[in-house]
């Protein structure tokens, strides 16, 4: 019996749920990123990368972080959850299928979160 063929249902199931879970998390990104980390929100994406580096919080957002380019991360990641969802990314195959894990929201926005920078100084 060979080894991919025995947990067919469990890789199945578990590829699905995970798709699932992955396109609720991206609906609510798109429902609150920009509110609270757009160019206008309570903590904005660009003043934290001012003083984070690279290497302690690796991030697509130190390309481009304006709010069309969050917006098209995250719809991009919506796309990628629905390919999962059905199927799809078995079907076009490991590029794919890694393309969807690699922009996972955990992934892209819980280095945000990690740890806060230094308080920026308001001059009255």
């Amino acid at each position: 019996m060979h080894f991919a063929t025995e947990f067919w249902l469990t890789r199945f199931c578990f590829q699905r749920s995970l798709g699932c879970i992955y396109l609720i998390a991206f609906l609510i990104a798109a429902n609150q990123f920009i509110p609270l980390l757009g160019e206008r929100g309570l903590q904005p994406v660009r003043r934290f990368l001012r003083y984070v580096s690279f290497q302690r919080a690796p991030s697509l957002f130190f390309l481009n972080c304006s709010d069309r380019f969050i917006m098209a991360t995250i719809w991009g990641g919506i796309a990628l959850s629905i390919f999962s969802i059905f199927g799809w990314s078995d079907s076009f195959g490991l590029i794919v299928s890694m393309a969807g894990k690699q922009c996972s929201p955990k992934r892209v926005f819980s280095r945000f979160f990690s740890g806060h920078p230094k308080p920026v100084r308001q001059s009255w």
